[in-house]
């Protein structure tokens, strides 16, 4: 039922379960049952992070374009 609209189970475990979901049409909206943050532990980055701090720096170049970008203390 959940999974009937735009949001996708991309990722099962062994048994066949759902541990992540995506939502079809959003740049970076995912939800996982995993723990990326275990792997810092070990002085790792895992990969989901990897992939969304990836997606911020390419969303943040694409926003820019050829604006000018005005310092924080002109604005008004």
């Amino acid at each position: 039922m959940l999974v009937a609209g735009p949001l996708r189970a991309t990722a099962e475990d062994d048994a066949g379960e759902v541990r992540a979901v995506e939502l079809e049409g959003h740049p970076f909206f995912v939800a996982t049952l995993f723990q990326p943050e275990r792997a810092a532990l070990v002085g790792l980055v895992p990969p989901i992070v990897a992939a969304f701090v990836a997606a911020i720096q390419g969303k943040r170049e694409s926003d820019q374009g050829d604006r000018e970008l005005v310092p924080a203390e002109e604005i008004p």
